[in-house]
């Protein structure tokens, strides 16, 4: 031991001696004020200083002695070199769901038979390994030339990793089928999943999409197979309105979804509003421009139903829809687009245009006779009238007119000023078929004799 080794441990020993002259005259000091308190906390104090008592005079046996602090000295460090040699040994490890791409294929071409992921086999220290681990790698295979056509044996590559560790990437070498782009317009729609997963009891307003439809790119086999395009909506843990970025899927007739395709953007942002409830509302068409030996066999619309949204209050009023249809925009195909729906302020609806399809037929009629009549009056109230039954024509195209009866078919008389004992009143009729015109042939009026009951 040098000069300078030998100043070192003589001070390094002075300190502890000097330091365990303090802790001894700090330890009297507690000693003689704890002598007067609690007893179990004395006892507890004198076991700690005992404790650290034992420790520093054996550190400051080992310091002393200049041999035993050599020896210790070799022992740590040759733990030292067998973590540090531990470390140089070779380990392997292996990297899953690494991302496989394809580059340099050109824009007019697709490719199959890629993998989407696959696992690299990483043999190195465990420092290389950790730090393999902690890398943005991903496996790729370069299809720069490569025009349509079927290839095998195609090599893949790696990168972003650092060198000093062996790679090897988990895949065979595999076939691959090169095909020329095609692109299509779908109209575009949505599909909504875990609805019954919402955290809430309000209603999920119609969602109202930002487009009316969307390219898609694919090899022409996988185009014909699609039937519909939508964007997928995930209702998981939806609480209250938000917008969600959702993804395209494509469906085939069979509603199996078609992943060989890909579309102009990933996602869509839909704006999803909750009310607090929902109303089915009838749509009743106003037909314009009819002409007199005319008459509407069908009509079907573009929504397979009308909603009303908002509080229950405000959705008692409305049940039904009068909606002006102008035949004079009807096309060759009797499409009639852009029907304006005068929905009231105060709510909101699932839908503001309408697309209607009209079918025309000649115009005719339809007599129905022995029809009950019904004398509608408030409630604890009677009445008695002249006759009980009445005879209607149906006005419309023989083909609704063919499907109807007696029992689809109401009169009724109402009855609405009790102060009246005797009254004459209209005779109204309906029908369960809103396309078809009822008129009352007899009697047109009834004779009605009111009976108030008193409490």
């Amino acid at each position: 031991m040098n000069k300078n080794d030998k100043k070192s441990s003589d001070f390094f020993l002075d300190y502890m001696k000097k330091q365990q002259e303090k802790a001894a005259n700090t330890n009297g000091d507690i000693n003689n004020k704890e002598s007067s308190s609690n007893p179990i906390t004395s006892k507890i104090i004198h076991l700690i200083n005992f404790v650290m008592e034992l420790i520093n005079n054996l550190l400051y046996s080992l310091l002393a002695n200049r041999k035993t602090m050599a020896l210790l000295a070799l022992v740590l460090a040759i733990i030292f070199y067998v973590s540090i040699k531990g470390e140089d040994q070779t380990k392997n490890d292996v990297l899953d769901d690494i991302e496989v791409i394809a580059l340099n294929l050109s824009d007019d071409y697709i490719v199959e038979g890629i993998p989407d992921t696959t696992s690299i086999l990483v043999q190195g220290t465990s420092l290389q390994l950790q730090l393999a681990k902690l890398s943005n790698c991903y496996v790729y295979v370069d299809l720069s030339g490569y025009q349509e056509g079927s290839y095998s044996d195609i090599s893949y590559s790696i990168a972003g990793l650092s060198g000093g560790a062996t790679y090897r990437i988990l895949t065979d070498k595999s076939s691959i089928d090169i095909y020329k782009k095609e692109s299509a317009v779908y109209p575009l729609t949505y599909k909504i999943i875990n609805e019954d997963l919402m955290n809430t009891d309000k209603v999920l307003q119609k969602p109202k999409l930002s487009l009316d439809s969307v390219t898609v790119y694919g090899k022409e086999s996988d185009l014909e197979r699609i039937s519909t395009v939508a964007v997928e909506i995930d209702l998981d843990h939806v609480s209250d309105s938000t917008i969600l970025s959702c993804p395209f899927k494509a469906y085939d007739q069979y509603d199996n979804e078609i992943t060989t395709i890909s579309f102009d953007q990933k996602t869509l942002n839909v704006d999803l509003k909750l009310a607090d409830a929902s109303k089915q509302i009838n749509i009743k068409p106003i037909f314009i421009g009819l002409n007199d030996n005319q008459a509407v066999s069908s009509i079907s619309y573009n929504i397979s139903a009308l909603y009303y949204y908002g509080s229950e209050k405000k959705l008692e009023q409305y049940s039904e829809l009068k909606v002006e249809i102008n035949l004079a925009n009807m096309d060759e195909n009797g499409v009639i687009s852009n029907i304006n729906l005068d929905i009231p302020s105060d709510v909101d609806a699932s839908d503001t245009t309408l697309q209607a399809t009209v079918t025309l037929e000649s115009k005719t009629s339809k007599t129905f006779t022995g029809i009950p009549v019904e004398i509608r009056l408030p409630e604890g109230n009677e009445s008695t009238v002249s006759t009980t039954l009445c005879t209607v024509k149906l006005v419309g195209s023989a083909t609704r007119l063919n499907s109807i009866s007696i029992e689809d078919i109401s009169c009724y008389v109402a009855v609405t000023d009790l102060s009246v004992e005797d009254q004459t009143l209209p005779v109204n009729a309906t029908c369960t078929d809103n396309l078809l015109t009822c008129e009352v042939v007899s009697p047109v009026e009834l004779s009605v004799n009111v009976h108030i009951k008193n409490d």
